[in-house]
């Protein structure tokens, strides 16, 4: 029993090793920030914004903003990324994301170094986090995320009065739009 123990203990350790090894910014840390606080609004079934955070390729796609000069993520610059100007409106301003009654987890001030420094070094998918030239409070932001497990929180049921049922400005501007 203790030897099977032992085997089983070890092989964790070298998938472990292994997973550090392969570990990418977006995959194994940005997309779980997205995952924990934006994702219940924003993905392929519920697209806010006409917004669909969920994969690479539609969060660079961008939503109903972005054919206005307004990207989700801009690569290279992140004050001129609509996500991070939403994420550090005060929280008490209708259009900040998330909004602060959802069920959604806010972004800490950990987090939000940890996209603008993704974002500032140009949003790419594949660098490796290992490789990655990070500062080195973001770095240990970035390796305590890959190592964790996070669920989205759960999608907002309708009749909900939270800030998920209720249009902000920014919001209702983007709807507007949709007539023309």
């Amino acid at each position: 029993m203790k030897k099977l123990l032992l085997i089983t203990g070890c092989a964790l350790l070298a998938a472990t090793a292994v997973h550090a090894a392969d570990a990418t910014v977006y995959t194994d840390s940005v997309e779980k920030i997205l995952k924990a606080s934006c994702i219940s609004c924003h993905r392929s079934d519920k697209k806010k914004g006409k917004l669909d955070l969920s994969t690479y390729e539609s969060l660079l796609k961008g939503g109903r903003s972005q054919a206005k000069g307004k990207p989700t993520v801009k690569a290279g610059n992140a004050d001129e990324s609509l996500m991070i100007k939403l994420i550090c409106l005060p929280k008490d301003d209708e259009d900040h994301m998330p909004p602060s009654d959802s069920k959604a987890h806010q972004v800490t001030d950990k987090d939000l170094a940890l996209l603008k420094w993704w974002i500032t070094d140009g949003a790419k998918k594949d660098t490796k986090l290992a490789d990655a030239k990070l500062p080195e409070d973001i770095k240990a932001t970035a390796e305590a995320l890959s190592k964790k497990q996070i669920a989205p929180p759960p999608p907002s049921k309708s009749g909900d009065t939270d800030a998920h049922a209720n249009k902000s400005k920014h919001e209702e501007e983007e709807d507007d739009d949709d007539d023309e």
